[in-house]
């Protein structure tokens, strides 16, 4: 397979770099949200999302929604062009009530 120097490797969904953004600009991600924002169907939604929590970058589903919290920390991901898995969430640290 051809790579294009500085895509995304080639069994990547190019929809993750777009769910990528999402989650830097919000604090929960659903996969409908990810299905009207970026005008995709449920099944191929449900995988880019599965490739996200893979990479870290949201958690499990909480309660009985399918919102899944967003583990990036916002500021330092904005000054990195990279698209590793950010590092792991330090457990007790929120968003709300963060000092």
């Amino acid at each position: 397979a051809d790579l294009v120097p500085g895509g995304p490797p080639p069994d990547v969904d190019p929809m993750v770099t777009e769910a990528l953004q999402l989650a830097r600009d919000h604090s929960q991600l659903s996969t409908s949200m990810l299905q009207r924002r970026l005008r995709i169907g449920y099944p191929r939604a449900a995988r880019v999302m599965d490739e996200l929590e893979e990479r870290g970058i949201v958690g499990a589903p909480e309660g009985g929604g399918g919102s899944r919290p967003v583990l990036l920390d916002g500021d330092e991901d904005r000054d990195s062009d990279s698209e590793s898995a950010p590092a792991a969430p330090v457990a007790g640290v929120g968003r709300e009530g963060e000092v």
